[in-house]
């Protein structure tokens, strides 16, 4: 699920932003905060930080046309910053 939240009211920029939540299998959600590089070919979901869970990072890059990488991240709970790579693959529209 994937939906827009209005900004905190620190931010004077007025736009909304995309707050993605992920249930599994499990029953579990997993709230991400998402960014977009500059040059608008990056998309990350960074999973926010929960005690004693693992946190999650996954990364879209935009390869050409029909064509893009996809890197799933996972570090463990008690170090929420070391990520280390799970799965990479391509993915190409058909």
């Amino acid at each position: 699920m994937i939906y827009l939240h209005p900004l905190e009211r620190a931010n004077i920029s007025g736009r909304a932003q995309l707050r993605p939540a992920i249930d599994d299998a499990e029953g579990h959600t997993i709230a991400y905060r998402v960014t977009v590089s500059d040059d608008k070919k990056t998309v990350t979901f960074l999973g926010t930080q929960q005690a004693g869970q693992p946190r999650y990072r996954l990364t879209y890059v935009r390869l050409d046309i029909g064509r893009m990488s996809v890197i799933l991240e996972m570090a463990p709970p008690n170090q929420q910053d070391l990520f280390k790579k799970i799965v990479e693959g391509i993915v190409r529209k058909v």
